[in-house]
């Protein structure tokens, strides 16, 4: 809903032949940084799995319907249960997978953006995207410098 009516927080980095240019939106404001080609030293990549999170709501469903079925005597309701966690847990892990792609400035700054799966458009940003984003940016790069 808050997408719809423009108010989520927003983080884009485009990349051109002179720079990259990160930018970040949200409630609290906005901040934008444009960062010369020369002053990127590297670019990085990496995926998220949240088996923990989803292995912790798994338990923690599972101990929630085991105490109302042990309360109501009834192995149907614990067995309903534990078909419910599993559910959650998988949905769970499944939607809040992320890729992060990123790039470190010459003085240390880190500036990176995560990509989560859109489950209103069903855009799932993978991992030999970000790989491609990052070779393409590093050849960029390679290429000013070369020039140079």
């Amino acid at each position: 809903i808050l997408a719809l009516v423009g108010v989520d927080p927003t983080t884009t980095i485009k990349v051109s032949l002179k720079r990259v240019e990160f930018s970040q939106a949200s409630l609290a404001g906005t901040s934008h940084r444009m960062i010369p080609l020369q002053g990127v030293c590297s670019t990085f990549y990496g995926y998220h799995k949240p088996w923990k999170e989803a292995l912790g709501i798994f338990i923690v469903l599972t101990f929630l319907f085991s105490s109302v079925g042990k309360a109501a005597s009834s192995s149907g309701v614990l067995t309903f249960g534990i078909l419910i966690s599993i559910a959650i847990a998988l949905a769970y892990y499944f939607l809040n997978r992320t890729l992060t792609l990123g790039f470190v400035e010459n003085s240390g700054v880190i500036s990176s953006i995560k990509f989560k799966r859109s489950v209103i458009e069903n855009v799932d940003v993978g991992e030999e995207q970000a790989r491609y984003v990052c070779e393409v940016t590093q050849a960029l790069i390679e290429k000013i410098l070369n020039r140079e």
